[in-house]
């Protein structure tokens, strides 16, 4: 498991969370909890811990949304890491709120670059 997490890269800001995001679900999808139909990507999606009255299950759902809480945690920025998240689904939707969407400034660095795309009149446009 290692080597899966030391694929991660760190999130230390929006500009690296859609590469982030890709890491951390694709490293999630392979972890499995023997006897159990989830996997360790299963806890960010669907609530948390299924409502089941099963307790071998239930401590199966546990244990993979302790695993994902900190894989997540290691992937982080030590200015983000103080989040205050008990659980994966919910440290998974502040970040994807907090760097998920582009900001005013990102906004407006992509509106400059179209504005200041230009087409040689004697070159072709095609690479």
């Amino acid at each position: 498991m290692t080597s899966l997490i030391s694929t991660i890269p760190c999130l230390s800001g929006p500009s690296v969370y859609p590469f982030w995001a890709i890491s951390v679900q694709s490293c999630l999808a392979m972890i499995t909890m023997p006897g159990s139909p989830y996997n360790a990507k299963d806890m960010l999606t669907s609530s948390t811990i299924p409502s089941t009255t099963d307790q071998d299950e239930y401590a199966r759902c546990s244990s993979l949304d302790s695993q994902t809480l900190g894989i997540m945690n290691l992937s982080l920025a030590h200015n983000i890491l103080i989040h205050g998240k008990e659980n994966a689904e919910s440290l998974w939707n502040y970040l994807c709120d907090k760097y998920g969407s582009p900001r005013p400034a990102s906004i407006f660095a992509d509106y400059q670059c179209t504005r200041h795309f230009q087409i040689s009149g004697n070159s072709d446009p095609a690479p």
